[in-house]
């Protein structure tokens, strides 16, 4: 079978630089060696050719709260950051908890995103799990209070949910928060929201889910944005994985970012960063997402007691990691393993690794090529970030299913983005 196109250039390919060539048909991988005849080809040289990042943790606000941001605008900015399939979060408004909404939010990415996608459902008592099971890819639980009214915070509830979804076969995403151990004080800067949800409340709700994952029928639980290495280090079954976001890997109470930095779980100790990046290069920590939970200024300038929670990062993810890299501070195959395959691993995603019979999804980028984080420059509809000031490499070119979305770092195309679970 005669490929479509081929692509020459420096690939990532299994933990090592390899210079060869993939050639690709119907938007697919069918070969990688040298000498491919296609009817197409195309060369990258000076660059490294890395497997489109999977976000498996964004919030793009619609419905119902397009003010902080949209489809277009999300995913128009995962595809400046490299990122080729996000997961979106159910916490909107109405929230993604019936199968007609779930529907409905397939059929808005269809037309707008210019990446692609899979659809969580939110899990909460009353919520019928089988007719969800067939329409969202996943499911996500809040274990604490944050953006939305999706709490679940009874023991025995939360047990039949993730008992029934694992019947369903599905994994169920946490955020993991007991919500009785929240401290209710008023709030005026970064340490009280620390004090107020203290690490206490993630480790007791690691610990209860670490309890559930030994239940039968074994359940599949992926805790969100873990902040404290202590969550990490309980004695949990091999079913339970965990994933960390940029913002607690670089971010800390003591930075002066006000309520820009107010997020939930909160911003924790710089020792905290320390560990939590000692577990990523180790692969405990199995994934990095952004949780990318934008707000518009005006809500983020309001007293910080009552600002919200949430800050944009999926432009950012991968460009701040790869940083890293360049910086020694992450290796190559820890990135890769966290932001492409092990994401795309958990779900069953035909994505996240450069070989035959993969999507052709690819982040073109030259690790010599940092840059200074500027929110005027990025698309987010919010136009700011929390890591203004800090460098980062972004891909020069990023591939969807074997088609550019990013070229010479301009957007080309249309939105053509597919429910990667489908």
């Amino acid at each position: 079978m005669k490929p479509d196109l081929a692509i020459d250039g420096t690939f990532y390919i299994d933990g090592m630089l390899v210079r060869t060539s993939v050639g690709i048909k119907d938007g697919i991988i069918i070969s990688v060696r040298k000498g491919i005849d296609a009817s197409e080809r195309v060369s990258f040289d000076n660059s490294i050719i890395l497997p489109g990042a999977v976000d498996l943790h964004v919030h793009f606000r619609e419905p119902g709260l397009t003010q902080k941001e949209d489809i277009t605008s999300g995913s128009i900015s995962a595809a400046f950051g490299g990122v080729t399939c996000v997961g979106e979060m159910p916490n909107t408004v109405p929230p993604a908890t019936t199968p007609d909404r779930v529907e409905r939010k397939i059929e808005l990415f269809r037309s707008k995103s210019y990446v692609d996608f899979i659809i969580y459902a939110g899990l909460m008592e009353g919520v019928r799990i089988g007719p969800l099971s067939s329409v969202a890819a996943a499911f996500k639980m809040y274990m604490g209070s944050t953006t939305g009214d999706l709490l679940c915070d009874d023991p025995d509830v939360q047990w039949d949910l993730i008992r029934r979804s694992a019947e369903a076969g599905k994994v169920v995403i946490v955020h993991a928060e007991e919500e009785s151990r929240r401290n209710r004080i008023s709030e005026r800067n970064l340490r009280d929201h620390y004090r107020a949800r203290p690490p206490a409340c993630e480790i007791e709700a690691v610990r209860r889910l670490a309890v559930y994952s030994e239940r039968e029928p074994k359940p599949r639980i992926h805790v969100a944005h873990t902040t404290v290495r202590e969550a990490v280090d309980l004695n949990h079954p091999q079913n339970m994985t965990f994933e960390v976001t940029p913002h607690h890997l670089l971010l800390d109470y003591d930075m002066h970012l006000g309520s820009r930095g107010k997020v939930n779980p909160p911003l924790r100790r710089r020792e905290d960063r320390t560990s939590l990046l000692r577990l990523l290069e180790s692969g405990m920590i199995q994934t990095v997402g952004s949780d990318h939970s934008p707000h518009t200024l005006e809500e983020k300038g309001d007293e910080f007691d009552y600002a919200p929670s949430g800050l944009p990062g999926v432009e950012t993810l991968l460009p701040l990691l790869l940083n890293m890299v360049a910086n020694e501070e992450l290796s190559m195959q820890a990135f890769v393993r966290a932001a492409c395959e092990k994401p795309a691993q958990l779900l069953g995603l035909r994505k996240g690794r450069i070989a035959a019979g993969y999507d052709a999804d690819f982040a073109v980028v030259n690790m010599k090529k940092s840059v200074q984080i500027n929110a005027d420059k990025l698309h987010y509809k919010c136009r700011w970030s929390p890591f203004e000031g800090m460098y980062g490499i972004f891909p020069d070119s990023v591939f969807l299913r074997g088609e550019e979305v990013i070229r010479n770092g301009a957007l080309v195309g249309k939105p053509r983005g597919r429910n990667a679970s489908a």
